[in-house]
């Protein structure tokens, strides 16, 4: 049983950055993981390269097992905001879709959901790219990105009531 338990450790750690997609298509890059959680995005128009090539992302947010952290990933991410709840679809996850004015709004709620913003450990993927890391080091810090305020009035206005 020992062994069981540091093999399959093992293989949740080697795979820390992986995210298959519903398709089993690897394309998510994950960006960051916490205790409580890891957030991943799929570009499906325009680029990974910058935040400004981005123009539809999906936005993933996969909770670690365990009641506590889905219990607080859910306070953040709701139903009301958009965002499918697991158990959807029988999926185990949160996720959004966001166009290019939404995708820093959505991201900064991602992010505050598995604790970047409250002072939990982040694991940043190295193979992401440069502005992911920028994004997340702000979010940490407890500031807002650039341009995310001015988006925010329209992620109110775009949310179902």
């Amino acid at each position: 049983m020992l062994k069981r338990r540091i093999k399959l450790k093992a293989r949740i750690k080697e795979n820390t950055f992986e995210m298959a997609g519903t398709e089993g298509t690897k394309e998510y890059v994950v960006v960051v993981a916490t205790a409580r959680g890891r957030v991943g995005i799929r570009v499906l128009e325009g680029s990974i390269d910058s935040l400004s090539s981005v123009d539809f992302v999906r936005i993933r947010v996969e909770p670690v097992a365990g009641n506590p952290a889905l219990n607080k990933i859910a306070a953040t991410l709701r139903s009301e905001s958009g965002w499918k709840q697991p158990g959807d679809g029988d999926q185990r996850r949160f996720s959004t879709v966001a166009d290019s004015p939404l995708v820093k709004v959505l991201l900064i709620q991602a992010l505050t959901a598995i604790g970047v913003a409250g002072g939990l450990v982040c694991k940043m993927n190295p193979e992401a790219p440069q502005w992911m890391a920028d994004f997340v080091q702000e979010v940490s810090m407890g500031g807002s990105p650039a341009s995310a305020s001015t988006a925010s009035t329209e992620t109110e206005a775009a949310s179902p009531a």
